[in-house]
């Protein structure tokens, strides 16, 4: 005769799954934020200079 056996209970597993990945946002979301500003910066500056350089090179600034 065969018993049957519930389940093991997986709340404890996926509390410390949850708690890791909070963990990971903490640790990474600096990290991502600081990423994404250092890209938005650069993305400003060149789009200054392209923005400069057709401007002094439109034909309407000669002469």
């Amino acid at each position: 005769m065969l018993i049957h056996q519930a389940p093991p209970d997986r709340t404890v597993h996926r509390m410390v799954l949850g708690v890791e990945v909070v963990a990971t946002g903490v640790h990474f979301g600096p990290l991502l934020a600081g990423v994404l500003t250092a890209s938005a910066a650069n993305l400003a500056v060149l789009a200054f200079l392209a923005t400069g350089m057709a401007w002094t090179w439109s034909p309407s600034s000669a002469p």
